[in-house]
């Protein structure tokens, strides 16, 4: 703008001072940007780009590589051409990087006619996440810097990284009902319908124990003993909320409640029993443009702006996954935790309500829980008055906010509460428990 607005000035002083020299130099300069932005627009116009990615779902520690090949069209050959392949500025953080570049996504070139060149560069994976790999973001322009040209194209690709699994050492989530399906190693509950052995009466027995055929034929009454069981299929329900997750603490709080509830399910998986998850998170998923045409802008702070603009939807929906056994429906829920972001909408209490009328009553419900306020535990006090079978795992709480987040859970009637301090002590978190004694500790 500030070029026409220049040669409107030449006009207008040739024209005051009737010099034509001073009009000739209007003139050619208003020749040499109108070729300038033809030219511009031309060379914008004549380049095919491409995208290639070796692999769109990887695991924590693979090495993705990402190629951009490049074809000009055109006759007129481009003097210079930036062009750039457009990462997420988060996960590319060079304090807690999700993503690590090797190479750059950034080159120039001068192209000839029907010239094709190509480059590329090598994503190591760090963490989880689901990550959006470009839109590419070109810039050309003349030879004097007249006018520029910024085009967003070839539109972006998903890459999945999936959460490591951690398993369990053992898998001891007893549901608080006397009849279960799961053969367990510690006597905590007893099925009456599964008979172990017999041993001697003791005072307090009650009768419906006594097993009278023994007793008749040894003459001396003997006791039933029953094989402790529990109901091993569960039901995740992780709290995903912004607010639970100081920044102080992030992102190895968030990734702890991730890793916790994919441990969880991996272990009722390798027990062969159904699971399901729902968490408030948001499908990183529907942040990628859909939009497949090529768009053309007038700057470089606006052709930014487009390339980082997300369209996720404000409507509040939990991700919800119906309980299934089998290794495929483990690959689903792992998938879905890979494309999990915290929400600052549907609060814990929140989900609850919309999940309620699915969640299956013949499974324990496990609610991971990076923070416990009094409306919480409320909720989850009254899934336990309704029938449900309740466990509460609290993730990397100081001794205070654990303390607080126990009484208020045992309050409302919830017992069995476990801790996951670290992630290195994540595969214990099944064999020690909240200890009722004052001061808390693991038992």
């Amino acid at each position: 703008m500030r070029w026409v607005v220049g040669i409107v000035v030449i006009y207008l002083a040739a024209w005051l001072m009737n010099s034509a020299p001073l009009a000739f130099a209007g003139y050619c300069l208003a020749g040499v940007f109108a070729t300038s932005k033809l030219l511009a627009f031309w060379w914008s116009r004549g380049l095919v780009i491409k995208r290639k990615m070796r692999c769109k779902i990887a695991e924590v520690g693979d090495k993705v590589r990402v190629k951009i090949t490049l074809q000009y069209r055109g006759i007129i050959p481009i003097p210079w051409l930036i062009i750039e392949d457009v990462l997420p500025a988060d996960a590319i953080n060079p304090r807690h990087p999700f993503l690590k570049v090797k190479g750059k996504p950034l080159k120039v070139y001068s192209l000839f006619s029907m010239q094709t060149v190509e480059f590329s560069y090598q994503l190591e994976c760090m963490h989880r996440g689901f990550f959006q790999i470009g839109p590419v973001l070109v810039e050309t322009g003349d030879p004097f810097g007249l006018h520029r040209r910024f085009r967003v194209a070839c539109q972006p690709l998903s890459l999945l990284v999936l959460p490591k699994i951690t398993p369990l050492l053992g898998y001891d989530l007893t549901s608080r009902r006397p009849i279960g399906e799961i053969r367990m190693t510690m006597k905590i509950f007893e099925d009456p319908t599964r008979i172990a052995g017999i041993r001697d009466y003791e005072p307090g027995d009650p009768f419906s124990r006594i097993h009278w055929k023994a007793s008749a034929r040894t003459g001396v009454f003997q006791s039933k003993i029953f094989e402790p069981t529990c109901l091993a299929g569960a039901m995740v329900l992780l709290d995903f909320h912004d607010s639970c997750f100081p920044p102080r603490g992030e992102p190895y709080r968030s990734e702890l409640a991730i890793s916790a509830a994919l441990a969880l399910a991996h272990a009722v998986c390798s027990l062969n029993q159904p699971f399901g998850l729902g968490t408030n998170a948001i499908d990183a998923a529907k942040e990628i443009k859909t939009d497949e045409s090529d768009h053309e802008l007038e700057s470089r702070g606006a052709t930014r702006e487009f390339t980082l603009r997300t369209d996720v939807p404000h409507h509040l929906q939990p991700m919800f996954l119906p309980s299934r056994r089998g290794l495929d429906h483990l690959q689903i829920l792992r998938e879905m935790l890979g494309r999990a972001l915290k929400t600052e909408g549907l609060r814990f209490v929140e989900m609850i309500h919309e999940l309620s009328p699915h969640l299956p009553r013949d499974l324990s419900l496990v609610a991971v829980l990076p923070h416990v306020t009094e409306e919480t535990a409320m909720t989850i006090g009254n899934l336990r008055q309704q029938g449900f079978a309740v466990s509460a795992i609290l993730i990397q709480m100081d001794d205070e906010s654990l303390h607080r987040s126990f009484k208020r859970l045992v309050a409302n009637g919830v017992r069995e509460i476990r801790h996951a301090p670290t992630a290195e002590l994540l595969p214990q978190l099944c064999r020690s428990q909240v200890d009722r004694t004052s001061p808390l500790s693991l038992a």
